[in-house]
Formats: C-alpha cells, sequence, structure tokens
C-alpha cells in the first residue's frame, strides 16, 4: 500500500514537473529568429511547433507528451577564391644591381594567374625583411607590368625587394628576393609654380583641373591632392591634369612636385581649393589639352604611415 502511495505521489509530482517545464519554455523569449510555426488543429490535438531548442507538444487530452528537439546552428565561412599557387617573377631593378635613381621603375612577370586579386610588391632594408621601407598593391592583369614609385628611396643604400599575389585574404608564395641599391649625388629639380586653381577658389562642381608650370628637365610629374582622411596622386607628362568625381563640399590641398631621371624633385607651393555641390558641373574649354586622358588603374603605395592612391595617366 506505501509503495502503491509512493508510485502515485512520483508520477503527480513529476507530471506538475513537466507541466512547469512546459509553461516555462512556451514562454521564454526565443533566442533565434522563428522560422516557422505550423499549428496542427483537429478535435482532440493542438500541437504548437517552433525552432527554438526545446519543443513542446500541448495536448487537449489529459496526456502531456514532450519531445526534446536539439537544433544546433553551424556558422560557415565563404570563401569564393581559390588558393593563390603561381609566383611573379621578378625582372627589375635587377638582382644585385646599382642604380642612378631614387625613384626605381619596378618591372615584374604576372604570368597567367587566374585565382589573383592582387598583388603587393615589399621593399625593405634588410636581407632578413625585418625594416620596412615602402610597398605598393594594386590589380593587374596577366604579363609583364612596370610601376614608377611615387617616392624618392634613400640614396645610397641598398634595398631588399619581394612581391607576391593575393587570393582574396589568402597571401600567395613569395617570389625569391632580390637586392639593389640606389644612386646619390643626382641633381633634385624644383617644384613647379602652381597656376590654377586660385588658392582658396571654390568650385561649381566637383571636377577639377589643376594646371602647373614647366620645370627643364622634368619628364613627369605628380599632383597631390588630399583631404584629412585621403591622400590621392596623378602622374602625367603634361603641366595639368583634369580630375573628376571629387567629394562635394570638400576642401583639398594640392602641391606638384616634377621628376628627372635621378628622383623625384622639390614640392611646389601647397594651394588649396573647395568643391562645389555634387551634380554641378563645371565649364571646360574643349581645347584638347585639357580632355582627360585614359588612365592606368588605381595602385596603393604606403610608406608606413600614410597610404597613397595612385593614378598614373
Amino acid at each position: 500500500m506505501k509503495m502503491r502511495l509512493f508510485i502515485i505521489f512520483v508520477l503527480v509530482v513529476g507530471s506538475a514537473l513537466l507541466l512547469a517545464w512546459a509553461v516555462v519554455a512556451q514562454a521564454a523569449p526565443t533566442t533565434g529568429p522563428v522560422q516557422s510555426v505550423p499549428l496542427v488543429d483537429s478535435a482532440d490535438h493542438i500541437e504548437l511547433q517552433t525552432d527554438r531548442p526545446d519543443s513542446v507538444s500541448l495536448a487537449s487530452s489529459p496526456a502531456l507528451t514532450f519531445t526534446p528537439v536539439a537544433t544546433i546552428y553551424l556558422s560557415a565561412v565563404l570563401n569564393d577564391f581559390a588558393p593563390c599557387t603561381a609566383v611573379p617573377q621578378l625582372i627589375s631593378p635587377p638582382d644585385g644591381s646599382s642604380l642612378n635613381t631614387l625613384a626605381p621603375l619596378f618591372q615584374w612577370d604576372n604570368g597567367d594567374s587566374p585565382n589573383a586579386t592582387e598583388l603587393s610588391v615589399e621593399i625593405w632594408l634588410d636581407p632578413a625583411l625585418t625594416e620596412w621601407a615602402y610597398g605598393l598593391s594594386g590589380t593587374y592583369g596577366p604579363g609583364i607590368e612596370t610601376w614608377q614609385i611615387s617616392r624618392n628611396l634613400d640614396p645610397a643604400t641598398t634595398h631588399y625587394w619581394r612581391a607576391y599575389f593575393m587570393c582574396g585574404s589568402t597571401e600567395g608564395p613569395h617570389s625569391e628576393v632580390w637586392s639593389f641599391t640606389t644612386g646619390s649625388g643626382g641633381t633634385i629639380l624644383p617644384g613647379p609654380s602652381v597656376l590654377s586653381p586660385a588658392n582658396g577658389s571654390t568650385l561649381p562642381g566637383t571636377t577639377v583641373t589643376l594646371e602647373w608650370s614647366s620645370v627643364n628637365g622634368a619628364i613627369q610629374y605628380q599632383a597631390h591632392y588630399k583631404t584629412a582622411t585621403r591622400h590621392s596622386m596623378r602622374k602625367t607628362s603634361d603641366t595639368q591634369t583634369t580630375i573628376t568625381g571629387l567629394s562635394p563640399n570638400t576642401t583639398y590641398e594640392w602641391w606638384v612636385e616634377a621628376r628627372n631621371d635621378y628622383a623625384w624633385g622639390n614640392e611646389s607651393a601647397h594651394r588649396s581649393f573647395t568643391t562645389g555641390a555634387s551634380g554641378s558641373s563645371i565649364s571646360v574649354s574643349p581645347s584638347p589639352s585639357l580632355v582627360p586622358q585614359p588612365q592606368k588603374h588605381v595602385v596603393t603605395e604606403h610608406d608606413g604611415t600614410t597610404i597613397f592612391f595612385v593614378e598614373e595617366e
């Protein structure tokens, strides 16, 4: 008799606990989005099913059924890029060469690497590659590519360089490391005289034509235009360049440098202009010299403290 009463007591207490558990589970906030709430309705049974970690079935009959369901969400990492396997082949400056310039022209062979999304070139000051000097990165097609860096390296100094592809965020195998030694004692050109736009002027739109004087001995010019957050450059063999798509209602600082075979020269005086509202246009003479020339892709250069966005006409 005592045993029978004990069993009945256990069943009653157990049923009460299960009922309390079910009510709490039904009232608890959902920790994730509920994707579906199917409702089954019949004369004697109503069932509510959610995608929460527990599943509760409530019936109109005296019987209470509880079915634990475990739903596990696994994070997935999607990567559309196959790994890089190709290695860029270095061409110039040749390994062990002594140069007569502070601004070398770099050349390499991309071969045909369909998985590559970017190529990076690193320049170091020591063979162990621990002391950074300069770097550049950009998107390139197959075959041989060249790039004239936009800063002077230290004179009479041995530098070490290598290159590699990026496939998405994955770094490919590095090329071998080559060295070269920069020149010294060459001529540094003076800065050009900046002509237009006038210092402190406000433009009617977001297009500007920067103009400056020629410098004897110059083979290339580099116009800088920067805001507080972005430093851009435009390389050209002309004494003017037209820049479109500037940020509206923004003040830009600008200046110019000239380059000879030896180095980039001194900076011109720094000037400023402010763009107008977006959608406005600036009246430009139909003279062929003012028509924007085709441009290469933008290359990112970095000296360890500043990132430069460089275009070459």
